[in-house]
């Protein structure tokens, strides 16, 4: 989602792009004219094409969604580690007796980071003693299961992370298209314009009237004006409006 003032801006180029484009006819045979109203297009399809993504929450029910993927790798890992464990103990190999030694109840109370380290750990051990573990109905697709809850759990981890980024990147794109169309309308559309004052007087004032808009929604600023209102005999005057006829400050009292 833009910002309420991004949010303004876009409809404000978007109105202007509209104006220009109700009769291309005018501008046909202008060919750099044609090529300024295009950039204009593309930056304001493309302030459009990001919209949603920056109003995407990368976290929204993260969560929930990785509570369950690492309860599946821990109930996973868990099993392989007690057939791991069992064929240690019978070949009486004490080194991965103590890698195996992996339960439930432990695994739930390391960090995220010492449990990828450890399934990655139970997952070389697993390869590495492969052929002897199928006695212990450690099957490929057992194997293929662990791999699977590893990838989820891992993603769920990293996804959010990956997402802000992306977000933060699109912002930046959208401030760029922003950029672009407060350039292209200044300094390219308003001076090719001129010439249609005369050759298109209607188009002329349409394509100003929706450039003075996004000059308003530009610059329009919030003030708090204070003090009291009072007619040239400083007497008060309620429900009064007032404007400083050298700015565009008004109020109501």
């Amino acid at each position: 989602m833009l910002t309420q003032r991004q949010e303004n801006r876009y409809l404000a180029y978007d109105n202007l792009y509209q104006a220009l484009k109700r009769d291309p006819s005018i501008y046909q045979q202008d060919v750099a004219f044609r090529d300024i109203v295009e950039r204009i297009e593309r930056a304001v399809k493309g302030i459009v094409a990001n919209r949603g993504i920056i109003g995407e929450h990368p976290t929204k029910g993260v969560t929930k969604d990785k509570t369950a993927a690492k309860t599946k790798l821990i109930t996973v890992a868990a099993e392989l580690a007690g057939d791991l464990f069992a064929y240690a103990t019978k070949n009486k190999n004490a080194v991965l007796q103590a890698e195996s030694q992996l339960s439930k109840s432990y695994l739930r109370d390391i960090s995220g980071v010492r449990l990828i380290s450890l399934t990655t750990m139970l997952r070389e051990r697993l390869t590495e003693h492969a052929a002897a573990l199928e006695a212990y109905a450690v099957s490929a697709s057992r194997l293929q299961e662990f791999d699977d809850a590893f990838d989820a759990y891992d993603q769920q981890r990293n996804g959010p992370r990956l997402q802000v980024g992306k977000i933060a990147a699109v912002r930046i794109t959208v401030n760029r298209h922003f950029d672009t169309l407060a350039d292209l309308v200044k300094d390219e559309l308003m001076p090719s314009l001129r010439k249609y004052e005369r050759q298109a007087p209607e188009f002329f004032v349409r394509v100003i009237s929706a450039r003075e808009v996004i000059d308003l929604t530009a610059t329009r600023k919030r003030k708090d004006v204070k003090g009291d209102v009072g007619d040239v005999k400083d007497v008060e005057t309620p429900l009064a409006s007032i404007q400083n006829p050298s700015t565009d400050t008004s109020a109501d009292s």
